[in-house]
């Protein structure tokens, strides 16, 4: 089990399960909604795409990382990370993205709930269709 630190979450990975647990009640309900005192479990095969976006510094201002989790149902979870925090953001983004063990398959589309897109094992495709 490997821990990582987030901008208000802390993340707990073994391969297998993700678990996800807010620091704060309003970083609890940010991830969970009404069972808000409860951590987010999710198993790895039911996330099926993983975005990755690298802290950097643009003109003056500091830009904080992230990572979106896109699960089989449709849901978008999202991971925000501190510049300091870099070194956790890269260190999780390396482990989610080492495999992908979402078989081939039609799944909820993540940013349209109404629906589906086929994902071919390791990308969206633009193939849809109705639910």
């Amino acid at each position: 089990m490997t821990t990582f630190t987030g901008y208000m979450v802390t993340i707990d990975y073994d391969g297998h399960a993700i678990n996800i647990v807010g620091t704060n009640k309003m970083s609890k309900i940010a991830l969970a909604g009404q069972s808000w005192d409860q951590p987010l479990i999710l198993e790895r095969n039911q996330v099926a795409d993983v975005k990755v976006k690298q802290p950097n510094a643009f003109m003056f201002m500091l830009v904080n990382g992230r990572i979106d989790l896109f699960t089989t149902d449709g849901r978008r979870i999202q991971l925000h990370f501190r510049r300091k925090q870099r070194k956790d953001l890269q260190g999780l983004a390396a482990a989610l993205t080492q495999h992908s063990p979402t078989p081939a398959g039609w799944y909820a589309d993540p940013s349209d709930s109404t629906i589906n897109r086929f994902w071919d094992g390791s990308s969206w495709t633009d193939d849809t269709s109705s639910k």
